[in-house]
């Protein structure tokens, strides 16, 4: 065997190594992506300290979902918070008016840090007043997605 073709075998065999290792590290982050795709339901609502959801009705829970999902070679998250306000407060919570705000962003799995991360929001993304999008934290623990700030905390748990 020549100088030549043993370059060219260890070439072809370095080129097939790392090809082999991109497919594994497309197929690992695919693997993860596919773990959170779905749907999420919403299991808890309120300012720290406090848990709303109780209150709201079934239907005003179905409609505060979040999703995961593939869209134009990227993964999104889009999520519906539940906005709400008391009117009445006494022992309980007697009189409440929701509202929801539609928020979407990218979310990747990061390798070297091992967790998801999400793209950045911007004041256009939030619902109003009070809600700093650099004070914002969104995390996925395991099966359960949650948006937080300093005066709402929204946690959706993914539907089986």
């Amino acid at each position: 065997m020549g100088i030549l073709q043993k370059i060219l075998r260890h070439l072809l065999l370095g080129a097939l190594a790392v090809c082999l290792a991109a497919c594994e590290s497309k197929q690992d982050l695919m693997d993860h992506m596919e773990a959170i795709e779905g749907e999420y339901r919403l299991v808890q609502v309120g300012p720290e300290g406090f848990d709303f959801f109780n209150i709201l009705s079934e239907d005003e829970r179905s409609l505060a979902t979040a999703r995961v999902f593939s869209h134009e070679r990227k993964w999104v998250i889009e999520y519906s918070l539940p906005l709400l306000t008391i009117l009445r407060y006494s022992s309980s919570v007697q009189e409440y008016s929701i509202r929801y705000h539609q928020i979407r962003q990218y979310v990747i799995w990061d390798r070297q840090l091992g967790q998801y991360l999400f793209s950045n929001l911007k004041q256009d993304d939030m619902p109003g007043d009070g809600f700093n999008p650099d004070l914002i934290r969104l995390y996925l623990d395991g099966t359960t997605f949650s948006f937080h700030n300093k005066n709402l905390k929204v946690s959706w748990t993914k539907n089986r």
